[in-house]
């Protein structure tokens, strides 16, 4: 593991354009635009600190693979990093939302700790921010372009089933 990789700006469109074409699954619950801009409960488990824990359960239509850990840090001296996105767009859109409804700091960092679709593929509801995409794994590019088809698949099939498990 990299401490803090970087992603140049080749592998920032290598993957904002695999969270994208894997998103495409999720457009049909993306219609529900009010529901996609809604907020939702963060802990705040230390000074600036902010955790939503995800459920446990597989992914699911009813559950817009909303099952991750994630969360973000307001700091005084640093600017807000998003620590994991979220599991499709309106569950990143959700995460942007929350994170408004905190602050109106600039978000500055979207950080991915690793190549798992309930972990990374909210990253475009932050595109509008211009963040830096920051891998926390080495070689995450590559890993989603090896996973990404299989990945967008799954959230197709996902999406047609409607609440019925989906197992990775």
């Amino acid at each position: 593991m990299a401490d803090g990789l970087l992603l140049t700006r080749r592998h920032t469109r290598l993957l904002s354009g695999a969270c994208c074409r894997v998103c495409v699954a999720f457009r049909a619950l993306a219609h529900r635009s009010e529901s996609a801009a809604r907020v939702f409960a963060m802990e705040e488990v230390a000074a600036g600190i902010y955790v939503r824990r995800g459920v446990d359960e597989d992914v699911t239509a009813r559950n817009e693979d909303g099952i991750a850990n994630i969360g973000f840090v307001v700091g005084t001296r640093f600017p807000l990093a998003v620590i994991d996105p979220g599991g499709s767009l309106i569950d990143g859109q959700r995460l942007r939302a929350t994170i408004r409804q905190t602050t109106r700091l600039p978000i500055r960092h979207v950080v991915m700790s690793h190549v798992h679709p309930d972990h990374i593929f909210g990253a475009g509801a932050f595109e509008e921010d211009k963040p830096q995409f920051r891998g926390g794994m080495q070689g995450l590019p590559r890993a989603l372009a090896l996973r990404g088809e299989y990945y967008r698949k799954r959230l197709e099939d996902v999406s047609r089933e409607g609440s019925r498990p989906a197992r990775w």
